[in-house]
């Protein structure tokens, strides 16, 4: 299950804070990414359309902020920040199948992790 939390408690600036250091994906590090997403330490960079056509739930959790970032909102580099409480390859691999497709995806896997991805399909 993957938790996320847009009203994370932020800094004065709004702006990530964190005591360790901060790691980009090397997978999921888009250069036009819109939306920056956390788990953990590892941030994942990621074009917001992606999500949304992918998936009904980020198109909903897009909605609530309507693209705009509220200064209450955390940041990185400006774009919005959104913090996953899972772990960062559990997050790697779902915005994996996410993006390229499940059946793409479960070809990496074994088959036990891909039957119970086929629960989800």
């Amino acid at each position: 299950m993957l938790y996320y939390n847009m009203d994370a408690s932020t800094s004065q600036q709004g702006q990530i804070s964190t005591a360790a250091p901060l790691i980009q994906s090397q997978e999921h590090w888009e250069e036009d990414g819109d939306v920056v997403i956390q788990a953990k330490t590892t941030l994942f960079r990621i074009r917001m359309s992606r999500l949304v056509n992918a998936s009904p739930i980020f198109e909903d959790m897009f909605k609530i902020g309507s693209g705009q970032t509220h200064p209450e909102q955390e940041t990185y580099q400006g774009l919005p920040l959104v913090t996953f409480y899972d772990e960062p390859q559990d997050l790697e691999y779902f915005l994996e199948a996410l993006i390229r497709g499940w059946w793409m995806f479960s070809l990496k896997l074994d088959s036990t992790v891909t039957l119970i991805f086929s629960f989800f399909i």
